[in-house]
């Protein structure tokens, strides 16, 4: 017992491993959802308690030492072990509490408008929202029981996963206009430049039989949901996925023009551990889910 008192908290231990995993603090801290100074914190407090250097500057981005790279190596197993044992107890103590993480945009324009419907059904719930800045469906942290992110099948293919929608491009403006040539000569068009977006412009326009707008008559945002607050401003028109604006479109605070434009082999999965999806909590949510896609 005296030398498990010396051992590091497993706090520490997931800090270290996230920062070897990014080779930067800042993603660490994104990764973990905590802050810049309380990863640096805690690195300098595991420094202290091991009595060694950890991480080594790397041109502008940090790098673990070669033995505590070996060290995290070594220990990366007994961490998922935890975690998972973990997880495990709760579930044998009938825990209700589902945490689950998906892109901001998802979070903000579906998944949080739905929680009334879903506490409604299921009162016995209780879900946690971690929003990421961008759909990382290789990454499940430890702290997460579930995410709902964009793909193709076999991006899940290691993962339990269910197709909760497809991939549906459609252009939307805050007005309604006569044809799609109206609307491109009063409006920018309004692109979206994270990976996961950037060409839905192109794939539309292929699909609709029309020339991408020009370069010079185009605004750029960095992510959905600010690209979306630009075309509900009236600065512009946006192809952007169905998901994200099917409220929107019902109460007429958007309008569609032209075709949608489907990609049935992409869309939008609900995923967990294959082990995870025998916790009844995390299935009846799935299975709530699934029933809210049709």
């Amino acid at each position: 017992m005296q030398n498990l008192m010396r051992l590091p908290s497993v706090k520490s231990l997931r800090v270290l491993a996230a920062v070897t995993k990014y080779s930067s603090i800042s993603r660490a801290a994104k990764a973990l959802n905590i802050t810049h100074s309380a990863v640096s914190q805690s690195i300098k407090q595991l420094e202290h308690m091991l009595g060694y250097p950890l991480l080594v500057k790397s041109g502008r981005n940090i790098a673990p030492t070669d033995n505590a790279k070996q060290y995290v190596d070594e220990i990366s197993g007994a961490l998922n072990q935890l975690a998972m044992a973990t997880k495990q107890f709760q579930q044998r103590e009938g825990s209700n509490t589902i945490t689950v993480k998906m892109v901001t945009t998802l979070a903000l324009r579906w998944f949080i408008p739905l929680l009334t419907l879903l506490k409604a059904s299921h009162p016995e719930l209780t879900i946690k929202v971690v929003a990421e800045p961008g759909s990382d469906i290789d990454n499940l942290p430890l702290n997460v029981d579930a995410g709902i992110g964009y793909g193709h099948q076999h991006n899940f293919t290691d993962l339990h996963s269910t197709k909760l929608a497809d991939s549906e491009l459609l252009l939307v403006s805050h007005k309604q206009y006569a044809d799609i040539a109206s609307a491109l000569a009063e409006n920018s068009a309004i692109y979206v430049e994270s990976p996961l977006r950037i060409n839905d412009w192109t794939h539309w326009c292929q699909h609709n039989n029309i020339a991408e707008p020009n370069a010079v008559n185009r605004l750029v945002f960095p992510n959905s949901a600010q690209a979306l607050e630009a075309v509900s401003a009236g600065m512009g028109i946006l192809v952007t996925q169905h998901i994200f604006v099917k409220p929107m479109l019902k109460t007429s605070l958007l309008f569609q023009l032209g075709q949608t434009v489907i990609e049935d082999r992409q869309g939008y999965y609900f995923y967990c551990l294959p082990e995870q999806i025998h916790h009844l909590a995390l299935a009846n949510l799935e299975q709530w889910l699934r029933s809210q896609s049709h």
